[in-house]
């Protein structure tokens, strides 16, 4: 989620999260399958399970996540930031959240255009 299509970036780190999101679902699928039939799939519990180690480690560690990806999630993880302070200085009556909004807003702003300048760099 970002606030706009161009900070809408792909990252091997959203990949890893993908991946995992999908490998949940099969697990909830096969338990599904499970209860309704009476049974217990072992071997898809085993290979699902490998794998979501497998995938958990590779985003926990960062594995194979460099500047370009680590800049491209830093975009979109500070552009969901602009999205959601935009939304509530809509929303809010306390000064205080305003505040806080509008400096959340101003300096998000302006690393995200650094963070872009450094991508150009390195591209």
């Amino acid at each position: 989620m970002a606030n706009t299509f161009t900070n809408t970036r792909s990252s091997i780190g959203k990949f890893y999260i993908s991946i995992i999101m999908a490998l949940l679902m099969g697990i909830l699928e096969v338990l599904m399958y499970d209860y309704h039939m009476g049974s217990i799939s072992v071997m898809y519990y085993l290979f699902l399970g490998l794998l979501l180690c497998t995938f958990s480690y590779l985003y926990r560690e960062q594995m194979y996540i460099y500047d370009k990806d680590y800049l491209n999630e830093m975009i979109e993880h500070h552009s969901m930031a602009l999205l959601t302070s935009e939304s509530i200085l809509e929303k809010t009556e306390s000064e205080r959240v305003k505040r806080l909004a509008e400096n959340i807003i101003s300096t998000q702003r302006s690393e995200i255009e650094y963070m872009g300048k450094l991508l150009n760099t390195i591209s």
